[in-house]
C-alpha cells in the first residue's frame, strides 16, 4: 500500500509538471540505484562550453527478488514476472537491460508503452531467460540488478539471481 501511494503522489506531481523530472535524469550509473541527486554535465558542440546542472534523481521501491535457484551449465531457465498497473493513468516501463548479457540474463519484452490503467488489460508479463553457457560464466552464484524504469515515475529494481551448477555422479561398488 506504501508502494502505491508514493508512486501515485509522485505520478500525480509529474502529471502536474511534466519538464520537472526530465526521462533521462539518471545516467548509467542510475542501474547502481543510488538515490540522491545527479549531475548532468553537458557541452554545447559548437562554442565547446560546458554547463553543469543538478538535476533530481527518481525515487527507488523496494527490490524484488526472482530466484532462478539451481541452473545446470548448459541448460537455459525462462521465469516469468507479472506488472500490473495499479495507477489511474497508462504506464510506460522501460526495462534498462544492456548489461544483463554478461550476466547470462535477457528480458522480453525490453519496453512496454501505455499500459492500461484499471479496470482494463493493465497486466504485462515479462519473461527473464537464464542461459549461464551463452555468457560463458564459470560454476557459482550470479545476481545483477534489471531496473524497471517507469516513465515519469519511480525505479523498480528486481533482483535476478541464480546459481549455475553441474551435476555431478559418483558410482559405488558397493
Amino acid at each position: 500500500e506504501v508502494e502505491r501511494l508514493v508512486v501515485e503522489k509522485f505520478a500525480n506531481s509529474m502529471h502536474e509538471d511534466p519538464k520537472r523530472f526530465p526521462d533521462k535524469a539518471l545516467s548509467l550509473a542510475s542501474k547502481t540505484l543510488k538515490i540522491g541527486p545527479v549531475l548532468k554535465t553537458t557541452k554545447n558542440k559548437k562554442t565547446g562550453e560546458v554547463t553543469k546542472k543538478m538535476l533530481k534523481s527518481k525515487p527507488v521501491l523496494p527490490f524484488y527478488i526472482l530466484d532462478f535457484g539451481y541452473v545446470v551449465l548448459g541448460h537455459t531457465k525462462p521465469l516469468v514476472f507479472r506488472a500490473t498497473n495499479m495507477s489511474e493513468m497508462p504506464l510506460t516501463i522501460y526495462t534498462e537491460h544492456d548489461h544483463l548479457a554478461e550476466y547470462g540474463f535477457s528480458v522480453d519484452p525490453e519496453r512496454v508503452k501505455n499500459l492500461p490503467e484499471l479496470p482494463g488489460n493493465c497486466t504485462q508479463d515479462f519473461v527473464v531467460h537464464f542461459d549461464p553457457r551463452g555468457a560463458n560464466l564459470s560454476l557459482g552464484p550470479v545476481e545483477v540488478v534489471l531496473p524497471l524504469n517507469i516513465l515519469s515515475g519511480p525505479y523498480i529494481p528486481v533482483i535476478l539471481r541464480a546459481n549455475v551448477t553441474m551435476p555431478d555422479l559418483t558410482v559405488n561398488s558397493d
